[in-house]
């Protein structure tokens, strides 16, 4: 990635994002139709209502993967070993920690049927 066309290396990173982008949004749009035909217009409203919601979190989480590559890759670029070390298991941890704050989030705000 280091030598060659600016553009082909940028559409190697970017391609997959836009990918995973396209994915989430036909997963939103089957989950509407499979509930507009089985449920009632307000699961189909709960869907789209939420839609926004989880395309906010991947994105967040995706930009903090995105710059915790950055440091890594920046480190093993200086070859400091142990700040290499560091950064992923600050990463990994941050990815912990995250998680579980959004599964009790997600957790705390459902409705219990």
């Amino acid at each position: 990635m280091l030598s060659g066309s600016i553009t082909k290396s940028m559409l190697q990173m970017v391609i997959p994002i836009m990918i995973t982008n396209v994915m989430q949004s036909l997963f939103s749009i089957m989950d509407m139709s499979v509930l507009g035909n089985l449920v009632d217009d307000e699961a189909v409203g709960a869907v789209g209502a939420c839609a926004s919601l989880i395309f906010l979190c991947t994105g967040t989480l995706t930009g903090m993967s995105t710059g915790a590559n950055v440091l890594v890759a920046k480190r093993i670029g200086e070859g400091n070993i142990e700040k290499t070390e560091r950064a992923i298991g600050t990463a990994i941890l941050f990815s912990i920690v995250a998680g579980f704050l959004l599964l009790t989030i997600g957790v705390s705000c459902a409705e219990v049927f």
